[in-house]
């Protein structure tokens, strides 16, 4: 027989309280065990998931490439610049003409990552987005060959993203003014900048930066858009097609001519995320590019939001995470956890296990 005493909440209080809960089991024989529970935490609302996306926040997405510069390569092999009495070495990779701007207009930049032809990746200190509207100037520790096989002719290269999500339901606690004094288990995203040790064709008056990736583990970047695709927004709004005969419903955008290209044909595939302006919304893409000028999907959102992040102009870039290979993050049965350890690390949230195949989100 279970013994159970609650202690109420006080009815003075117009919020909830949380009981402590004292357990004794008996076996009929007359000894007894104590159990004792931790403060119970705060009930979820519901049990269910919602069928609907979350809108009870908006992801901050932090660009870098000034607004309506396009990076689309021209057909012009990207060359090494080096002067010491100028400016620090640096790359020239001319472009499409696109809007002009000089930012940020100096050298020793925070790094910026930029995906190229089949989802690769190279982190590059940017000296000038597009002078004149026709040529992007920037840093890198990558070779020459290097960054002419990734921003290869014809290639649009797009920014990889930093975006930031407010959590709503883990319970965070206050910043502690201590130091860790043990490195995180998280490898780090950003590269760090430490100067150069190879020396150039003269002597340079202003070290180089070199820009490291730090994860060591080679992860490979998968891209969903096909190559030579750019899903570049006209100026017509995108429109909802119903159609229940014929097809699911669906979306349609137009887009300035590109390649053509009509994979992947089908319904229901795998979601991707598509940045626009200064949003993410996730699609499942049914043809990239009809014909050549018309991106066609499915999404959960509705047509209002499509059109204001998809808006007219926007160049639309795909979402990326950088998984290493091999590592698939399977969600198990045990709840996440949160731990908070400030001499040892910072704050951190632990998921158990679920398939996340929006790993490619």
């Amino acid at each position: 027989m279970a013994e159970v005493q609650l202690f109420a909440p006080s009815q003075l209080r117009q919020e909830p309280d949380y009981a402590s809960v004292l357990v004794s089991i008996s076996d009929g024989s007359g000894s007894q065990e104590a159990i004792t529970c931790d403060s119970t935490m705060a009930p979820s609302r519901s049990l269910s998931p919602s069928s609907s996306p979350t809108t009870s926040h908006t992801p901050t997405v932090y660009t870098a490439v000034p607004k309506d510069v396009v990076l689309l390569r021209d057909d012009v092999p990207c060359v090494f610049q080096s002067n010491p009495s100028q400016h620090p070495d640096r790359f020239k990779c001319t472009i499409q003409p696109t809007t002009a701007s000089d930012e940020p207009g100096d050298y020793g930049n925070a790094p910026v990552g930029l995906k190229g032809k089949d989802g690769c990746l190279l982190f590059v200190s940017p000296g000038t987005w597009s002078w004149a509207g026709t040529a992007f100037v920037f840093e890198s520790s990558a070779s020459l060959e290097a960054i002419n096989n990734c921003f290869a002719a014809g290639v649009l290269l797009s920014e990889m993203l930093v975006v930031t999500d407010s959590p709503t339901s883990a319970p965070f606690s206050s910043p502690t003014n201590n130091p860790s004094v043990t490195p995180s288990l998280v490898p780090s995203s950003v590269p760090t900048n430490i100067p150069s040790t190879t020396s150039s064709e003269g002597p340079s008056s202003a070290p180089t930066n070199i820009l490291t990736v730090v994860p060591s583990l080679n992860p490979t970047v998968k891209s969903a858009i096909p190559d030579g695709v750019v899903l570049q927004r006209d100026n017509t709004p995108c429109i909802s097609q119903v159609n229940p005969s014929n097809h699911p419903d669906r979306f349609k955008c137009m887009i300035n001519p590109t390649t053509i290209s009509s994979e992947p044909g089908t319904y229901d595939n795998d979601p991707v995320g598509l940045v626009g302006v200064n949003c993410i919304i996730y699609i499942r893409p049914i043809t990239w590019a009809w014909e050549g000028n018309a991106f066609i999907f499915q999404s959960m959102d509705s047509i209002e939001a499509i059109n204001n992040c998809f808006a007219a102009g926007a160049v639309m870039s795909e979402r990326r995470a950088i998984i290493p290979d091999d590592i698939n993050l399977l969600r198990d049965n045990t709840p996440c956890i949160f731990q908070s350890n400030p001499s040892n690390h910072p704050d951190l949230l632990l998921a158990a296990s679920l398939v996340l195949t929006i790993t490619t989100y």
